[in-house]
């Protein structure tokens, strides 16, 4: 994979992230998924 590729993914998840916190706290379990998500991708 190339590394602009990899940033534009690494964008949207965070987007998508900060998306889910600002709708608010029943989307908590949602955020909590993707973080992990996140950190075991790394």
């Amino acid at each position: 994979m190339r590394r602009g590729e990899l940033w534009r993914i690494e964008y949207f998840s965070c987007q998508r992230i900060y998306n889910i916190l600002r709708d608010g706290g029943h989307t908590r379990g949602r955020v909590d998924d993707d973080v992990a998500g996140l950190h075991r991708a790394e």
